[in-house]
């Protein structure tokens, strides 16, 4: 996570707290992946066209991070000030971070959108090739940061 964040959580940067979630809470955002679909913690196709992010122009996007292992977390929520990519590890590590499209279960974009992390192209190439092996074929990597 960038040093400029640091404290969120206590309110010294955006002057509320930023939402940590514990190894509990985190679970319900994990996602998994059966026959090239997206399923989220409860069972059901993912779907983010009513999700938001910081970014206003993309609506129907939801944040993502990866962490170490290839387990994926998403929200279809993204709070200024009260969650952030940061939030689902506590601002610690993670191998990727972005923002992701998908309608039905079906992943339709990708990209490495994330202020806390600014992941790399090669940070968003790892995921994509997790999402490849896992069987997720087709999606578009946008690489517009805007």
């Amino acid at each position: 996570m960038q040093q400029i964040y640091k404290g969120e959580e206590t309110g010294e940067v955006f002057g509320t707290s930023v939402k940590y979630l514990n190894e509990r809470e985190r679970a319900a955002f994990k996602i998994t992946i059966k026959n090239g679909k997206v399923y989220d913690a409860a069972g059901k196709l993912f779907d983010t066209r009513n999700a938001s992010t910081a970014f206003e122009h993309n609506k129907g996007r939801a944040i993502f991070v990866m962490d170490a292992t290839g387990a994926m977390y998403i929200s279809n929520e993204q709070t200024p000030g009260k969650f952030h990519h940061s939030s689902f590890f506590g601002g610690g590590p993670v191998a990727a971070a972005g923002d992701i499209r998908i309608e039905n279960g079906v992943i339709t974009a990708i990209s490495r959108k994330s202020g806390h992390y600014r992941p790399t192209p090669a940070q968003l190439n790892q995921a994509v090739n997790h999402l490849k092996n896992q069987g997720i074929l087709g999606v578009f990597v946008d690489e517009d940061l805007s």
